[in-house]
């Protein structure tokens, strides 16, 4: 029978943490994945919201909050919750001008704009 050197094991543990990590952003990748392919797409987009919140709680990977954040914009956008959807197109144009949904938020934020003007007439 074999023993595990110290550093074996200590070597195990890191991976053992390491799969813990990985669990942890799979299921926020699981929620953005629930949220943009499964309730967005059917138009359930309530539960796509409900997701996406999720994902802007516990997540810390920015590529990750910026695309939830955009999809959460456009759910509410499609429930008519323009000013909901205009909060978080503003964040996405301020924040994070570097990248490539900072110019569709942009473009969000103008048709918004324009709407709510042509509207409120």
């Amino acid at each position: 029978m074999l023993k595990a050197t110290s550093e074996e094991t200590d070597e195990t543990m890191d991976n053992d943490d390491d799969d813990n990590d990985n669990d942890e952003l799979s299921d926020l990748k699981t929620h953005l994945y629930l949220g943009n392919n499964f309730y967005y797409e059917e138009k359930n987009y309530d539960k796509a919201i409900e997701e996406y919140k999720q994902v802007l709680e516990e997540e810390k990977d920015e590529l990750i909050l910026i695309k939830a954040t955009y999809f959460m914009a456009e759910s509410y956008v499609k429930l008519g919750k323009f000013g909901d959807a205009k909060k978080l197109f503003q964040t996405l144009a301020v924040n994070y001008k570097q990248h490539y949904l900072n110019d569709s938020a942009k473009k969000r934020l103008e048709h918004l704009s324009d709407y709510l003007v042509s509207e409120n007439e």
